[in-house]
């Protein structure tokens, strides 16, 4: 009895000694917002393992209370949607995020990675304390319902036709119907001196584009007079040249005639 006594306090205390637990880790979170619990291991050294989240203390084997787990490359069960694994989850980082924590999720958290051998496992052991968010003070609740008290105040005068001021005695303690319906046509001062500029650049634009086309109208017309002159010019000494060279040749055909006469003998 006592040989077996032995062997299981060596067990136990082997067990101990090669189970790697990390305690003491305190999480504090405020209601409403998102908490990560951290928890990495050796990827290079063991390669991509499996690590499961659960709610409560680690057991001595297996994930107990259950709520997400992974092969190392990618999320293979999930309880809520609401726990959420690292981006960086085949980098060895299986850090586990709570969105929107409440107070009921205070409690302890374990991470356990499932190290191939007796007793090997990793786990890490977390404390979360999820605090009640802040209430506003009654001075934060004053400025935030400040503006909108001015906003609906203002809306409500520019709305009603009928408005009597509530001293009718001193009727300059607040804005007249009058200044507050001329309020809305000085919204756009420069619309009155950008229509007008507009409209004279316009004109001017138009103007310009006239004159040039009828000067260059007034071109082609001149330039269509001088073709026309240079051509009946050429005309006319064509003919005065033609007249002068068919004179010529009338006058050398005479003189030919002349010279190849036949002297006449005349018998005695």
């Amino acid at each position: 009895m006592d040989v077996l006594n032995s062997w299981l306090f060596s067990v136990w205390l082997l067990f101990l000694l090669t189970v790697h637990e990390t305690t003491g880790h305190r999480i504090s979170g405020t209601e409403g917002k998102n908490v990560t619990l951290p928890c990495k291991y050796d990827y290079r050294y063991h390669g991509h393992l499996t690590i499961c989240w659960m709610r409560g203390e680690i057991p001595a084997t297996g994930c107990g209370d259950q709520i997400i787990s992974t092969d190392g490359k990618s999320v293979t069960w999930r309880k809520s949607e609401k726990y959420q694994l690292s981006a960086k989850l085949q980098h060895g980082d299986v850090s586990m995020t709570i969105l929107n924590v409440r107070l009921s999720d205070s409690g302890i958290y374990g991470c356990r990675v499932h190290v191939p051998g007796w007793f090997n496992d990793e786990k890490t052991r977390h404390s979360l304390t999820v605090e009640k968010a802040p209430v506003p003070t009654q001075k934060d609740n004053l400025l935030t319902s400040s503006v909108p008290e001015e906003t609906t105040q203002t809306q409500t005068i520019n709305s009603t036709q009928d408005y009597h001021p509530f001293n009718e005695t001193d009727p300059t303690s607040i804005p007249s119907p009058q200044y507050i319906e001329d309020a809305p046509a000085s919204e756009n001062p420069n619309l009155a001196v950008i229509v007008p500029v507009v409209a004279v650049m316009l004109t001017v634009i138009a103007m310009l584009i006239l004159l040039i086309w009828r000067q260059q109208k007034k071109g082609r017309k001149s330039s269509e007079i001088h073709q026309q002159s240079d051509m009946s010019i050429i005309y006319s000494n064509s003919d005065s040249t033609m007249g002068l060279y068919s004179r010529e040749a009338a006058i050398e055909n005479v003189y030919q005639l002349e010279d190849t006469e036949e002297p006449v003998y005349q018998c005695p």
